[in-house]
């Protein structure tokens, strides 16, 4: 295997588990928000608050950084995803 196959394995695998990160806090954001609009005691909202919390992920201002964040590192990885088959042939 080539050096230049080796970094692009590492630099792949670096942003992925950077996109790992920002997926999980960005859902466990979602999550907090559903069980605070539920109020229902339960750690498991209900389906209506669920789907609410994800409504507003996608379109409330104060998801914006996160929401950016999490789509810029998806298109990087997808940008190398596309790019590996160039690099490791």
């Amino acid at each position: 295997m080539s050096a230049s196959a080796i970094t692009l394995l590492a630099i792949q695998g670096a942003i992925f588990l950077f996109w790992i990160v920002i997926a999980f806090r960005f859902l466990f954001a979602l999550w907090a928000d559903a069980l605070v609009t539920a109020r229902t005691g339960s750690i498991f909202p209900e389906p209506k608050a669920i789907l609410a919390a994800f409504r507003d992920g996608a379109v409330a201002p104060r998801y914006n950084r996160l929401r950016n964040v999490f789509l810029v590192v998806t298109a990087v990885l997808l940008v190398l995803a596309a790019l590996s088959p160039l690099v490791l042939s």
